[in-house]
């Protein structure tokens, strides 16, 4: 429903244009209202001066047309009619000039003083104009007979009805040049006495007026539009320029999270990638247990920093979704799993119960794992006793989908109504002392709300203090089976390690990486796999090592000095013999987009950091050439 209080624009246009004018002053910052107002001024200008052009030709023939009617009369004026004429035209003819030069140059029409000396200078035209037909009102119109003042009076009736559009939009020009034409005559006719005259007289002051009227609400209704036009246009290139800084601001986020996603991942791998490296060696069993607590303190650092990230590429535009084959089931089981410890140290009932649903659907696997995973853990922190119960619905199916609803009830402290509909926003929760009490930074119910919105669904549920909360979740899941992605090869970790030894064993790899940790840790990897590894610190280094070897295999970091690994990648290609040799993104961007531009510049695969042995292990056995004897024997 409209508000009562606040005029309609729109309806206003037609009513009352002025009022129109004052709700846009009340609505219009000063700083925007002062630029309006300028520009509407000297398009009202621009108007004028456009009309002009023709004004002063006409005028000058409806002149002619008054001294070709008074030399009919073959009087003795004071004044002949053709000088009169003359002096008619030569006045008006700078003003005409002037107006041709205004719209020429409308740029030098800008400020204040510029635009206050364009409407003297019209004003004094339109004196010119309505001047002249006062002279000649004086000079001819009192001696003459009474059909001479009746066609005088003709000649200014249609002189006005022309002058209020040409000179709408701007006070006071139509108003000047109406009460020049037709006041004399006027006084002329009273002057002549008679009883038509009278008429005359109170004929031209009705008609006079009536068009001040009309021109009233002509310049009212013109400049009203004109100042909404300009509103309007202001407004369009306002939009254009926050959509502008708005798209560089997304460039630049974009660019802050592919360098922060570098920047971490790159010692976490190192961390990760040092412990197991370790682990492969002789060590002890006390030592075994401190790298594989070091190896999940390294591990959970990492689900934190990726939440932090996925929050960011959230806000950034940039979160996108994988699709592959999943089972719900398994993904039950694995949230189950995680929490039952924290369920059970609680004395909590953790239950799941699902409707039959097809073996293998298609979906984003881990993000509908972290969407879940975000509810149940909340759950289970916010319940001192009582149950957690994971529901799967089927809400919705078409022949190729299924719409899923996943929904967990706890019995949990609850929540007030008014505080529920806060949890759904960014670092939100319940109360200050919830944060005391349970932790926790409130990035889970969010994430989860983009993610099902991600998925096609949506996000919802309700909660009562000291009874529980029950929070659900959609998801559009596809149904059809289509071919996933190439992964890696199933092998174990011991068979990788052997298989390289047994088959590439001396095989020369480049590494492309600019962090002195990294480099070092990869020598040792793949020492142990039995593999001729050479270093390169740039792109520009690595250029110069392809260009003089011809390696098996090259691992390239996206993020170098000097050039980074597109560029290289790019140029290698160029190479001799290198047109086809196995290129791997071994880096820290580890975003879609970032595995996209690695494919688009020439290489052949991607591995995000940090990186796991098993998942380097077997893109490695899938991309080393093959050996002659395994050639010869194929």
């Amino acid at each position: 429903m409209d508000n009562p209080a606040v005029p309609d624009a729109k309806r206003l246009w037609f009513v009352r244009p002025q009022a129109t004018i004052a709700l846009l002053r009340h609505t219009m910052p000063s700083e925007d209202l002062m630029s309006v107002e300028r520009e509407t001024k000297r398009q009202m200008l621009m108007l004028l001066y456009r009309n002009s052009l023709s004004s002063f030709p006409l005028n000058f023939v409806t002149s002619g047309m008054l001294a070709l009617a008074l030399m009919q009369q073959e009087l003795a004026f004071a004044v002949h009619p053709l000088v009169w004429l003359g002096a008619v035209g030569a006045l008006s003819l700078p003003f005409y000039f002037n107006a041709r030069h205004f719209l020429k140059h409308p740029a030098r029409q800008q400020g204040e003083v510029a635009l206050a000396r364009a409407g003297r200078i019209n004003l004094w035209a339109t004196i010119v104009l309505g001047g002249g037909w006062s002279v000649a009102t004086f000079l001819y119109a009192p001696g003459e007979s009474l059909e001479f003042r009746l066609f005088l009076a003709a000649l200014i009736a249609g002189l006005g009805a022309g002058a209020v559009p040409k000179q709408a939009g701007e006070w006071p020009y139509s108003q000047v040049f109406l009460g020049l034409i037709a006041a004399p005559l006027a006084l002329v006719s009273i002057a002549a006495g008679t009883p038509l005259d009278y008429l005359i007289a109170f004929g031209v002051l009705v008609y006079v007026v009536a068009l001040l009227d009309s021109a009233r609400y002509l310049n009212d209704a013109l400049t009203t539009s004109m100042r909404l036009g300009i509103e309007r246009m202001s407004l369009l290139a306002s939009t254009r320029e926050v959509l502008a800084r708005a798209e560089q601001a997304s460039k630049v986020k974009s660019e802050f999270l592919a360098n922060m996603s570098h920047e971490i991942r790159t010692p976490i791998n190192s961390i990760l990638g040092i412990a197991q490296v370790m682990l492969r060696g002789d060590v002890s069993p006390g030592q075994a247990g401190q790298l594989a607590r070091i190896d999940m303190a390294a591990e959970h650092l990492l689900g934190v920093i990726n939440d932090i990230l996925d929050l960011s590429k959230i806000e950034a535009g940039k979160m996108t979704l994988d699709t592959s084959e999943l089972e719900v089931g398994e993904i039950l089981e694995q949230v189950v799993g995680l929490l039952s410890r924290d369920a059970g140290s609680k004395g909590l009932s953790l239950t799941v119960d699902c409707d039959p649903l097809p073996r293998r659907l298609l979906g984003d696997c881990v993000r509908l794992t972290q969407a879940l995973l975000n509810y149940v853990n909340n759950a289970v922190k916010f319940t001192p006793r009582g149950s957690v119960t994971i529901r799967v619905r089927r809400q919705a199916e078409t022949g190729s989908r299924i719409l899923l609803r996943f929904e967990v009830e706890d019995t949990g402290v609850g929540i007030a109504p008014e505080q529920f509909a806060r949890l759904f926003s960014a670092f939100e929760q319940a109360e200050a002392s919830t944060v005391r009490e349970y932790g926790g930074s409130g990035l889970g119910l969010v994430i989860t709300r983009h993610l099902a919105q991600l998925m096609g669904g949506d996000v919802g549920g309700h909660s009562e203090p000291g009874v529980g909360s029950t929070f659900w979740f959609t998801a559009w899941l596809g149904k059809e089976r289509v071919m996933p992605d190439a992964l890696p090869l199933d092998v174990s970790l011991d068979a990788a390690e052997e298989a390289l030894r047994r088959n590439y064993a001396g095989r020369r790899v480049l590494l492309a990486d600019d962090d002195e940790g990294n480099r070092q840790l990869a020598m040792e990897i793949f020492e142990l796999a039995g593999l001729a590894m050479d270093m390169a610190c740039s792109g520009v280094e690595a250029l110069e090592m392809a260009g003089a070897t011809a390696y098996d295999l090259i691992l390239m970091d996206m993020r170098m000095p000097k050039m980074d690994g597109l560029e290289a990648t790019r140029r290698i290609r160029r190479l001799p013999g290198h047109a086809r040799t196995p290129i791997l993104a071994m880096t820290g961007n580890a975003f879609r987009e970032d595995r996209e531009k690695c494919l688009e510049a020439g290489m052949n695969d991607f591995i995000p950091k940090p990186v796991l042995l098993e998942m380097l292990y077997a893109k490695l056995l899938e991309w080393l050439p093959p050996s002659r004897q395994e050639g010869a024997s194929g």
